[in-house]
């Protein structure tokens, strides 16, 4: 998977408490072993990078990336919890739906 994958959150899940979205291999079902020792990203993420409109982009990526919010996955097939504690009605209601993951160019 040479691509980068982007989980682009127009606004971050709406909770009382907390939220995470932790990364899992696919084929063993575990946490992702990687240098960093970062198997999520939350609110509560050292050194998170929020956009002005309150945007959080998460880059989900193998390869190694200098930018912020990366959460290392590896070169197979992976998938992605997201985890809401306290959600606020809006979350309970469907009104906020998680955003897709899309792959991006090759070119960025």
């Amino acid at each position: 998977m040479g691509s980068a994958q982007t989980c682009a959150k127009r606004t971050p899940p709406p909770v009382n408490s907390f939220w995470s979205v932790t990364l899992y291999d696919a084929k063993t079902f575990a946490l992702y072993p990687n240098p960093l020792r970062r198997y999520l990203v939350s609110d509560r993420t050292k050194g998170l990078k929020v956009q002005k409109d309150g945007s959080i982009d998460i880059r989900i990526q193998h390869a190694t990336s200098s930018g912020g919010n990366w959460l290392p996955a590896p070169a197979g097939p992976f998938f992605v919890v997201i985890r809401a504690y306290g959600p606020k009605p809006e979350r309970l209601t469907g009104q906020w739906l998680p955003p897709p993951i899309s792959k991006e160019d090759d070119a960025r």
